[in-house]
């Protein structure tokens, strides 16, 4: 795939979408491609800081650092997501580990190449600080995920999130139900009964490695539910 093919698409999703042309047309100029093999690690928590990425097509993982007790799983993406940001703008260390769940293009900004964009774009750094503003705010909502007790109002929410970070905007989360429970810290069979019961409401609709959303309304009457 051309870089420009690749600049082509993230321009139709996610942040890169929201921002004006010519800045879409700086970074092609500075940008560059990055496979990645299934499995591969793109960075790990405590390395330097870098650039920023872009998902053009495939599966990354976010992982915590290691010594959190189970999975270190809390967060994957596909096409259309940037990050890597924190580090980035702020030039500490990353914090977390981005590992590839499938072959996966990545699309690389390097931070010397943020900083000539910016030197040329008044506005370059208030579009970078979106990102870091649109990322923040999928944090936050894994943190009111996890923070539900019940295990059926937590699937749910984590639905919800998943959804709402999905850069397609389509109605289907893709992830395993083994990758669902690792986000939301419970057991498989939590997780399955959870989304039987969602299925049995007509809220949801289960294939392989993929959660439909059908009511998504809802869906979000079981986060007001009363569980007790």
């Amino acid at each position: 795939m051309l870089k420009s093919e690749a600049m082509e698409l993230l321009g139709e999703l996610g942040w890169l979408a929201t921002t004006p042309a010519h800045f879409r047309a700086a970074m092609l100029l500075e940008c560059d491609l990055l496979p990645l093999r299934r499995g591969e690690t793109l960075f790990s928590a405590g390395d330097h800081s870098g650039g920023i990425f872009g998902v053009v097509k495939g599966r990354i993982e976010l992982h915590l650092p290691a010594g959190f007790e189970g999975s270190t799983l809390a967060f994957a993406c596909g096409a259309g997501h940037w990050f890597g940001e924190i580090a980035a703008l702020g030039g500490g260390e990353r914090r977390v580990s981005i590992i590839a769940a499938k072959d996966t293009l990545i699309l690389r900004l390097m931070r010397a190449n943020m900083q000539r964009i910016a030197e040329q774009d008044s506005e370059a750094w208030m579009h970078f600080a979106r990102l870091l503003a649109r990322n923040l705010g999928i944090a936050m909502d894994v943190v009111t995920a996890i923070r539900f007790e019940h295990p059926l109002q937590r699937i749910a929410a984590m639905l919800q999130f998943l959804l709402r970070a999905d850069e397609s905007r389509g109605p289907k989360v893709s992830v395993s139900q083994s990758d669902l429970g690792a986000m939301a810290g419970l057991s498989r069979n939590s997780v399955n009964r959870a989304l039987a019961e969602l299925e049995r409401l007509g809220i949801v609709h289960r294939s392989y490695g993929v959660v439909e959303i059908i009511d998504l309304a809802g869906l979000r009457r079981v986060l007001t539910a009363d569980t007790a």
